[in-house]
């Protein structure tokens, strides 16, 4: 079994397409940059103070993790888990398909730009929540105390839906059945229903479109 792992206490680690059994890249100061890489096992990127820039990753399970610093990724493939975090910056995703996911930011915007399939959360603290091509296998919340939340829904989706926003409507092409007079929170069935789809937001809208 083929380990590639690289350590940095003060300094950016930079690594090209590679293929491996398992993959760490760690820093205490720097940032990681990363080019395309396969890998049978693990992809375990973790910096402390930096960015962290990987292209396409195929692998079983992977966890991104930054304090402090921004994560961009392309498109992410595994056959398991993804968990994908920073405690102060924005986190992109390119598209993500795995079995199940968590991904958040206490400070910083996050976004899947194509293709979100799976189950599991997206959070933030400060910052909005965007995903397409939203595609359940299972439970999916969405939740945010400060930002807006717009998601697209797979052409075919089936789920059931439960928004609720404290200060801040609900939008998009998805007929809702509100609950109270002021439409701060509601309830629908997507096709013929299924996994639940939960979304909040304390300041902020929520918006849910089904695409063509």
């Amino acid at each position: 079994m083929r380990t590639l792992a690289l350590s940095s206490t003060s300094g950016r680690i930079t690594l090209g397409a590679s293929t491996a059994d398992h993959l760490t890249l760690d820093t205490v100061s720097g940032g990681i940059s990363m080019e395309n890489v396969t890998v049978v096992g693990d992809v375990e990127l973790d910096t402390t103070s930096g960015a962290i820039r990987a292209g396409d990753i195929r692998a079983n399970n992977v966890k991104l993790d930054s304090v402090s610093g921004s994560i961009h990724a392309g498109t992410v493939a595994l056959e398991g888990r993804a968990v994908i975090g920073t405690t102060s910056g924005s986190v992109r995703i390119g598209a993500l398909s795995c079995r199940d996911y968590d991904i958040g930011s206490v400070s910083g915007r996050l976004s899947v730009e194509t293709v979100l399939s799976g189950c599991g959360r997206l959070h933030t603290t400060s910052g909005g929540i965007s995903a397409a091509g939203v595609a359940l296998t299972g439970a999916l919340t969405a939740s945010t105390v400060s930002g807006s939340v717009t998601l697209s829904l797979a052409p075919g989706q089936n789920c059931d839906l439960q928004l609720s926003s404290t200060s801040g409507g609900l939008h998009g092409n998805v007929p809702l059945n509100y609950s109270g007079s002021r439409k701060h929170s509601a309830t629908a069935t997507v096709g013929a229903g299924g996994p639940l789809l939960s979304v909040s937001t304390t300041s902020g809208g929520i918006t849910v479109n089904i695409s063509d």
